[in-house]
């Protein structure tokens, strides 16, 4: 795929271990480094190699962001901070080391929410499902509370490009599974659905819904945390409307 996606399975709280692009490339040569009982040669020989050639990890570095660089303008990263960020979070070893990249990029006034704005892209293209992205959108808005308000909006325009001709299945589940895992985090209220007109679903719609409420359900979160998520929302002056559109949408469709 465009984007590279974890490896091995995620348990609770650990970080998605994801594989750097270089180390790929270089696989063949220095060993695969994620396969458990694997050598590799690379970091005990890191800085002696920088010592016999400085410019060869400059080149390796060089390309390795011209690579990233070429996928994020077929992804659609089109601006210059969103290439980025792109970058940054690609290259990170984990979500922690992510975190703490992407919090200390120098950006300017509101630049930080094309944080959020390129997570949310990269999540919707990747070929299946990746809690790295759930993982590092809890860690944002932990940090910082606007970051909910535009993962909120990111989520909102998503619901406006349902119809749109290139918003795939594909694209539709993964959000879902993103958006369910803030909801359950308490990052995102469950009135995050609001806006849907649950009497004029589309098949996409349909298939972000039934994804995002099994996801819900399913997930590993106690009878206490759900009955809170509902309470949340219970005390906001959206309730009347949200749980009318879910009384609607599971007595009509999950069944």
């Amino acid at each position: 795929g465009m984007i590279k996606t974890a490896l091995g399975s995620k348990t609770s709280g650990d970080a998605v271990l994801r594989v750097p692009l270089a180390d790929l490339l270089d696989a063949e040569n220095r060993g695969r480094w994620w396969r458990a009982g694997a050598s590799w040669v690379g970091k005990e020989q890191k800085n002696q190699d920088n010592l016999e050639d400085s410019s060869v990890t400059k080149t390796a570095v060089s390309a390795e962001e011209k690579a990233l660089l070429k996928i994020a303008s077929k992804m659609g990263l089109r601006t210059a901070v969103r290439k980025n960020v792109f970058v940054v979070m690609m290259s990170s070893r984990d979500v922690n080391d992510a975190f703490e990249r992407l919090t200390h990029m120098d950006l300017k006034g509101k630049q930080d929410r094309e944080i959020v704005r390129v997570l949310v892209e990269c999540c919707a293209q990747e070929q299946a499902f990746n809690a790295f992205y759930a993982e590092l959108a809890c860690l944002l808005c932990t940090n910082n509370r606007q970051y909910r308000t535009t993962f909120q909006f990111a989520m909102w325009d998503a619901f406006k490009s349902f119809n749109d001709e290139d918003f795939s299945e594909n694209r539709a589940t993964n959000l879902a599974r993103l958006m369910a895992h803030l909801v359950c985090t308490f990052q995102l209220s469950l009135s995050v659905i609001k806006p849907i007109e649950m009497s004029e679903l589309t098949d996409i719609s349909m298939l972000f819904l039934c994804t995002f409420f099994l996801a819900l359900f399913t997930s590993s979160i106690n009878e206490d945390t759900f009955s809170s998520i509902l309470d949340r929302v219970a005390t906001t002056k959206d309730f009347a409307v949200v749980r009318e559109s879910v009384l609607i949408f599971l007595q009509r469709h999950l069944k």
